[in-house]
């Protein structure tokens, strides 16, 4: 199999989201995972960032929910929030 950027090199590895082959420049290694070094590492940085921003909602609406008085909405939204981020972090992993 050959690069899909270059076509005279030889493929070393194989893109986990979109499977094109790609020489040693092309490639990028995140989490034990090969990945578009150019198309695909912006995405990831900015889904992990996502993920941790749903997680610090969660707990901003933990504390806030017990802080004054005890809103069920609050730990609703806190739950959902951290479900979301820790689901995302996991769906990455796969």
């Amino acid at each position: 199999m050959k690069c899909y950027n270059h076509h005279d090199r030889d493929a070393f590895g194989v893109c986990k989201i979109c499977g094109k082959g790609l020489c040693l420049e092309c490639m990028d290694k995140e989490d034990d995972m090969v990945i578009c070094a150019n198309e695909h590492g912006r995405r990831l940085l900015s889904d992990k960032i996502l993920n941790i921003l749903f997680i610090l909602v969660g707990l901003v609406c933990f504390v806030t929910a017990f802080a004054h008085d005890f809103d069920l909405f609050k730990i609703l939204l806190g739950v959902i929030s951290v479900s979301i981020g820790v689901g995302g972090f996991k769906k990455q992993k796969k």
